[in-house]
């Protein structure tokens, strides 16, 4: 095994990890309370408004309070564990603003993709679907234009003074510089596949 450097280890304290070794327990610790949040959701999904429901609720209320007590002492363990390396969970650092708008634009994709020249990609597009299909899309982008809009106006300005990299403050796809629609899109679909692999990303 090989030896501490002795500055470093002068410097050490008795049961202390290595800086890499601590950001790895961190990295470990925020994953499982991701896992703990992903379980809260399923716990609730009954309450979900969503007309896709995902989980059959086979959980009783019992069950349910059961399970969320033992997620709270999970947590109250995962601060503790935290605490011994003389560690704190990070603040948090994205605006929940930004948040909603990220996945706005990615709604705004899905629904792009919805399109006939896209939809071509899974077989040829009956003509007499072709306007009502266009008709769906635009429906939906209304919708979301919509919500956009008025987001836009309520929490550009918010952003502008947090970063300074918002530059239009009239249009939702104006973060991190300017942005052009169709390179936006582009941009916006290649981190939708990156997204794909995020469990991988939490515990490299």
């Amino acid at each position: 095994m090989p030896e501490l450097v002795p500055d470093l280890a002068m410097n050490r304290h008795s049961g202390e990890l290595n800086d890499p070794q601590q950001r790895h327990l961190r990295v470990t610790c925020q994953y499982i309370d991701k896992l703990l949040s992903d379980v809260e959701q399923v716990l609730h999904a009954a309450t979900s408004p969503s007309p896709f429901p995902r989980y059959v609720v086979d959980i009783t209320p019992a069950q349910t309070r059961a399970i969320e007590d033992h997620i709270r002492r999970l947590r109250s363990q995962l601060l503790r564990t935290l605490a011994w390396q003389h560690m704190r969970p990070n603040s948090p650092e994205i605006p929940a603003t930004r948040a909603v708008m990220t996945d706005l634009a990615f709604v705004d994709i899905a629904i792009e993709e919805l399109k006939p020249s896209y939809m071509r990609g899974y077989g040829a597009v009956p003509e007499d679907a072709v306007s009502e299909l266009n008709g769906v899309v635009y429906e939906l982008r209304s919708l979301v234009e919509a919500w956009s809009a008025t987001s836009a106006r309520n929490w550009v300005p918010t952003w502008r003074r947090a970063s300074g990299n918002w530059r239009k403050p009239g249009t939702m796809w104006t973060c991190c510089g300017s942005w052009s629609r169709s390179s936006g899109l582009r941009g916006l679909r290649k981190t939708r596949s990156m997204r794909r692999n995020w469990k991988t990303s939490w515990l490299a």
